[in-house]
């Protein structure tokens, strides 16, 4: 008798690291910001309207890529000096 079955993952995937960290200084206004997860995602799960980049205010779409277990947005517009990433 052979019996399949399917685990299903209870654990949400965690932030494991942001870049600009918190805090960063001395940041090139061209960088790209990325988002690294615990664990993989669900493919398509990460787009335009899932993953929102607010810099100093105001949101700043861009061009999102993604492997497994992150995400890069190449901005629009320069980070810009003196400004928060959120």
């Amino acid at each position: 008798m052979n019996i399949d079955f399917t685990s299903i993952d209870l654990d949400s995937p965690n932030l494991s690291s942001i870049n600009p960290g918190n805090n960063d200084s001395d940041v090139d206004e061209n960088s790209e910001v990325s988002v690294t997860f615990s664990e993989a995602m669900e493919q398509g799960s990460i787009n335009s309207a899932t993953f929102i980049v607010s810099i100093g205010g105001e949101t700043n779409d861009g061009a999102i890529t993604t492997t497994s277990t992150k995400v890069f947005l190449e901005p629009q517009r320069v980070l810009g000096q003196e400004k928060s990433i959120e």
